[in-house]
C-alpha cells in the first residue's frame, strides 16, 4: 500500500481541485483515489449514483471492490445509509461493528472503515469508502479533510452530470428544431389535405415511437379520419381509438361529430406484435384549430405507459399548430380559387348550372338564370326538363366512365333565340353520377350565320349558273342584234324595216334582263360608295316585273324628281328592297292575286324615305312586332327562312338608317326604309353588270337615218383587224360590218388559229373573245405580248362573262379595252375607232 503524509493538508485539497477541473465523472473520480492513496496510506474507493437512474457503479473497477454493490439496496446497509440519506459512518473495529449488510465484508478485510457520503446541491451522488490497515487509524482531522476533498470531487461530478444533461437536451432540441424545420418546408408544398396527412404520419415517426397515429379532419370536403399503423393492429383497437377521437372532439367543439370515413394504412398482417384494444399504455391529441375553430385533431398511441413526455408532446403541439397553419393556407386558396371561379361564371355568356341525381339546382349563374327564364318563363328549384327535353332520362344514360358530353338544342320559340345545351356527368370518389353539370350558349346568332352562310353558297352555285347561262345566251344575242342592224341599213320596205326594229328592239329587252341577271349574280366584295337610290329599285322591278304582271299585280311609282343619292352597298341595298318587294308580291298572291303595289320615295330633312306600300292581307299584331326577329316565319315549313327581313333589318342598319313597319289585318302593309342622304353635290356611280371597260372608248354615236337606214360612218378605213371569235355566227357579223366600213378582216375560230394568222400577216387591231377552245384569249394574248407588245396593247377583248371575278381580274391587270357581250355595233365601230385613234 502505497504511503505518504498522515494528514492532509491546504496543499491537498488545492492539488484535488487543480486537477479535477474538466474531468468527466469517471476521470475525476479515478484521479481522486489515486491522489487520496498517494497521499495516505489507505485504500479507497469510490461508488457513484445517478440521480436520474438510481444506478449505483464503483468509479474504478477490475477487481478488489471491498464487497458487491447489491448492498446498496439493502435496508439497513451502511452505504446504502451514504448514498440515499447523506450519512457518514466510520468503524473503528469491525468485530465490534453493529449488524449490517456489510459486516461480514468489513470483518473480513479488518483495520478501521470510514463511509463518506459525497454531496452537491444538497443530494447525495457518492460515497467515499476507506479503510486503513490497522484499527482506529483514521483520525476525525483526517477525516474531516478527506470529507472536504471529497466535497470538490462530489461538485466535480454534479458539473459533469449537469454537462451531459446539458448536452442532451441541446442535442434533443437540436434534433427537435431539425425536425420542425423540415416539416415547415414540406409545407409549404403541400396542396391538399390528403398530402399533409401523409407528411404528419411521416414527420411524427421520425420522432415519436407509436403503435398508431391518427389525423382527424371535419372539413366541409373533407370528413375523415386517417389512421397510419406502425405495427399490425386488430380490428377492436382501431374502434377504441375512433371512439376516443370522437370523444376527444365533442370535448373540444361542443358537439358530436358525425360522419367521419375511418381509413387506414401502414402493415396489417406481419411486421410485429399485434395492438389489441386493452394494449394503450399512453394516448396523446393535439388539436387542429382554423380560425378559432377546433376542425380536428393529431392523436398518437403508444404500447408504453408515459411514453410521451413533456418534450415530446411540446413537438407534437408544435406540428399541430403548423398543420393548422397549412390547412387554413389550404382553404384560404380554395376559397380564393372559389371566388375566382364564381367571378368568372357571374361573368360568362353561357349559362352554367350545377344540379345533383334528383334535379334540384345546386348552383346557377346570372346568364343561365336568362336563358332558363326564356325557355321556361321561369326557373324551378328542380329542373325537369330544358325545352322539350326531359333531363332524368338524359342523366341516366350519361357514362360515369367516360367524359363525352351530351348535347341537344332547344328553341324559344315565342322569342326566336335557339340554345344548345350540353349535359356532362359529374362523379364522385365511387366513380357513380352524383348530378351534371349544364352549359347554355345562346347559339341565335350561329346558326343565322350557318344559314346565311348556306345561302351564300347556294346563291354563289346560283351566280356561277346564271354568268354560264348568260354567257351562252349573249353570243346568238350578239349575232342577232348585230343582224338586225346591218339589215337596217339594206334598202327594204317599211313592213320588213318595222320587223327589223322591232327584232333589234326585243334583243335589246333580253341584252337588259341579262344585265340585271349578272347584276344581282354577280360576286363582290361590299364597298361604300355614291348611289341613286331609284336605280337600285329600278333592277329589283325589273328583275321581278314578270312575276308581278303574270300576277295580276299594278306597280304604281312615286317617285319624287332626279336622283336620290345615298352612300353605300349597292348590291347589299338592292337586296333589301328585294326582300321586301317579295314578300308583298307573295302577301298579295296569297290573298287572290290582282294587287296594287305603291313603290314612293321622300327626301324629308337630309334623310331619303323610300316606302313599299301593298293591300294584301296584313300583318296581325302579335306578328307585327316580332317580323325582324331571325327565323321568325309565317310560312310553311320549307318556303322560307325567317332570315330575309332581319338580314334587311341589319343592313339598313349598318348604313345608319331604320326599317320600320305598320299594318292592320285587311288593310296591308307598309315598310317604310330611312337612309342618310349623301352631301349635296354628291353625283351617283353608275352601276354597271360587268366592269367598266379600261381604256375610255369615246366616239360619235351613229344613228340610223330618217328611212331607218345606218350612215356610213367617218373613220379611218383600210385597216386590216382579225377577229378571233368561236361563234362563227358572231365572227361573221362583226366581220361583215368591218368590211362595210371600209376595213380588210380576217377570221379565226379559236386562239391557235390566230396565232398561226399573226405570224404571216400584220394586223392593226385584233378582237379577240375569252373564252375559246383550244387556246382561250388569255393566252392568246400572253403569247402575242411574248412577239409584239405593240400589236398586244391594241388588243380589244369581247366576252358574256362580265360578271366573273377572273375577268374582272384580268381586264384590271392587262388595261385593253372590251365588249360586254351582246353589244351594238356602233360600241364595235367606237371601240375599233378609239384603238386605231390612239396607234
Amino acid at each position: 500500500m502505497p504511503g505518504g503524509a498522515s494528514e492532509l493538508g491546504p496543499e491537498f485539497l488545492a492539488r484535488v481541485a487543480a486537477s479535477l477541473g474538466s474531468r468527466s465523472d469517471q476521470e475525476a473520480g479515478l484521479l481522486f483515489l489515486d491522489l487520496l492513496e498517494e497521499a495516505l496510506p489507505v485504500r479507497a474507493w469510490l461508488a457513484c449514483r445517478s440521480p436520474e437512474t438510481e444506478a449505483v457503479s464503483w468509479a474504478r473497477t477490475g477487481g478488489g471492490e471491498p464487497f458487491p454493490l447489491r448492498l446498496s439496496s439493502e435496508q439497513g446497509g451502511l452505504l446504502r445509509g451514504a448514498l440515499l440519506n447523506g450519512c457518514d459512518a466510520v468503524i473503528a473495529d469491525p468485530l465490534a461493528c453493529p449488524e449490517c449488510p456489510e459486516k461480514r465484508y468489513l470483518q473480513r478485510g479488518g483495520g478501521s472503515w470510514a463511509f463518506l457520503a459525497a454531496t452537491a446541491a444538497g443530494q447525495p451522488v457518492g460515497c467515499l469508502i476507506l479503510r486503513s490497515e490497522a484499527p482506529a487509524t483514521l483520525p476525525e482531522r483526517l477525516l474531516a479533510t478527506a470529507k472536504s476533498a471529497l466535497t470538490i470531487v462530489a461538485l466535480a461530478l454534479e458539473v459533469s452530470r449537469l454537462h451531459r444533461e446539458l448536452e442532451a437536451r441541446v442535442e434533443e432540441r437540436t434534433r427537435e428544431i431539425s425536425l420542425l424545420y423540415d416539416v415547415s418546408r414540406s409545407l409549404g408544398f403541400v396542396l391538399s389535405p390528403e398530402d399533409l396527412v401523409q407528411l404528419v404520419a411521416g414527420s411524427l415517426g421520425r420522432a415519436l415511437s407509436f403503435d398508431l397515429c391518427a389525423m382527424t379532419l371535419q372539413l366541409p370536403d373533407h370528413r375523415r379520419i386517417s389512421v397510419h399503423l406502425s405495427c399490425p393492429a386488430e380490428e377492436l383497437a382501431v374502434i377504441r381509438l375512433r371512439g376516443e377521437i370522437t370523444a376527444q372532439l365533442a370535448s373540444l367543439s361542443g358537439s358530436r361529430p358525425e360522419g367521419l370515413e375511418l381509413t387506414l394504412s401502414g402493415p396489417e398482417v406481419a411486421g410485429g406484435s399485434m395492438l389489441h384494444a386493452d394494449d394503450f399504455g399512453s394516448v396523446a391529441h393535439a388539436p387542429l384549430v382554423i380560425r378559432g375553430q377546433v376542425v380536428g385533431l393529431i392523436s398518437v398511441v403508444s404500447r408504453e405507459k408515459d411514453a410521451f413526455g413533456p418534450a415530446l408532446m411540446r413537438l407534437v403541439y408544435t406540428i399541430a399548430s403548423q398543420a393548422s397553419l397549412t390547412l387554413d393556407r389550404i382553404r384560404t386558396a380554395r376559397e380564393a380559387e372559389a371566388s375566382k371561379i364564381h367571378s368568372m361564371l357571374e361573368s360568362m355568356a353561357q349559362g352554367v348550372l350545377l344540379l345533383d341525381r334528383d334535379l334540384r339546382i345546386v348552383m346557377i349563374n346570372p346568364a343561365a338564370q336568362s336563358y332558363l327564364g326564356t325557355l321556361e318563363g321561369d326557373v324551378p328549384a328542380t329542373l325537369h326538363r330544358i325545352g322539350d327535353v326531359p333531363l332524368l332520362p338524359l342523366i341516366e344514360t350519361l357514362d360515369p366512365t367516360g367524359s363525352k358530353p351530351m348535347t341537344f338544342e332547344a328553341a324559344a320559340t315565342a322569342e326566336g333565340r335557339i340554345f344548345s345545351i350540353t349535359c356532362s356527368p359529374v362523379r364522385g370518389l365511387d366513380e357513380k353520377v352524383q348530378g351534371v353539370v349544364v352549359v347554355i350558349s345562346d347559339v341565335t346568332e350561329a346558326r343565322m350565320l350557318q344559314l346565311q352562310f348556306a345561302q351564300a353558297e347556294k346563291l354563289s352555285a346560283l351566280g356561277e349558273m346564271i354568268s354560264g347561262v348568260a354567257h351562252e345566251l349573249n353570243n346568238p344575242l350578239a349575232s342577232v342584234m348585230g343582224y338586225a342592224q346591218l339589215l337596217q341599213t339594206e334598202p327594204v320596205d317599211e313592213t320588213v324595216r318595222r320587223k327589223l326594229s322591232t327584232i333589234g328592239a326585243e334583243a335589246g329587252r333580253c341584252q337588259r334582263i341579262v344585265q340585271n341577271l349578272l347584276r344581282f349574280a354577280r360576286r363582290h366584295t361590299p364597298e361604300q360608295r355614291p348611289l341613286d337610290i331609284h336605280v337600285a329599285v329600278d333592277s329589283v322591278l325589273q328583275l321581278l316585273g314578270h312575276q308581278l304582271r303574270v300576277d295580276d299585280i299594278t306597280v304604281d311609282l312615286d317617285l319624287q324628281p332626279g336622283p336620290r343619292v345615298v352612300v353605300g352597298d349597292f348590291h347589299l341595298l338592292q337586296q333589301v328592297f328585294l326582300n321586301i318587294i317579295y314578300n308583298a308580291y307573295q302577301a298579295m298572291k296569297e290573298k287572290g292575286g290582282a294587287g296594287r303595289l305603291i313603290i314612293r320615295t321622300r327626301n324629308p330633312d337630309g334623310r331619303v324615305v323610300v316606302e313599299i306600300i301593298d293591300d294584301g292581307p296584313g300583318i296581325p299584331p302579335q306578328n307585327l312586332k316580332r317580323i325582324f326577329d331571325p327565323f321568325f316565319s309565317t310560312k310553311e315549313v320549307g318556303q322560307g327562312t325567317g332570315l330575309g327581313l332581319s338580314l334587311a333589318y341589319g343592313t339598313v342598319r349598318e348604313h345608319g338608317g331604320t326599317i320600320t313597319a305598320r299594318s292592320a289585318v285587311g288593310s296591308g302593309s307598309t315598310f317604310t326604309v330611312e337612309l342618310p342622304a349623301a352631301p349635296p353635290g354628291t353625283a351617283a356611280v353608275e352601276e354597271s353588270p360587268g366592269v367598266e371597260p379600261a381604256v375610255a372608248v369615246e366616239g360619235p354615236d351613229v344613228e340610223p337615218d330618217p328611212e331607218g337606214r345606218m350612215p356610213p360612218r367617218p373613220t379611218a378605213t383600210g385597216r386590216r383587224i382579225l377577229v378571233v371569235e368561236d361563234e362563227l355566227s358572231l365572227a361573221d357579223v362583226m366581220a361583215e360590218a368591218l368590211q362595210a366600213q371600209g376595213h380588210r378582216v380576217d377570221t379565226a375560230c379559236d386562239g391557235r388559229s390566230a396565232r398561226a394568222l399573226i405570224a404571216t400577216a400584220r394586223y392593226d387591231v385584233i378582237i379577240c373573245d375569252l373564252k375559246m377552245p383550244n387556246m382561250n384569249g388569255r393566252d392568246f394574248y400572253r403569247h402575242v405580248v411574248s412577239i409584239e407588245p405593240a400589236l398586244a396593247r391594241r388588243i380589244i377583248f369581247s366576252t358574256g362573262d362580265t360578271a366573273s371575278p377572273d375577268t374582272q381580274l384580268f381586264f384590271e391587270e392587262v388595261g385593253n379595252p372590251f365588249l360586254a357581250k351582246p353589244f351594238n355595233l356602233k360600241d364595235l365601230f367606237r371601240v375599233v375607232d378609239s384603238v386605231l385613234g390612239a396607234s
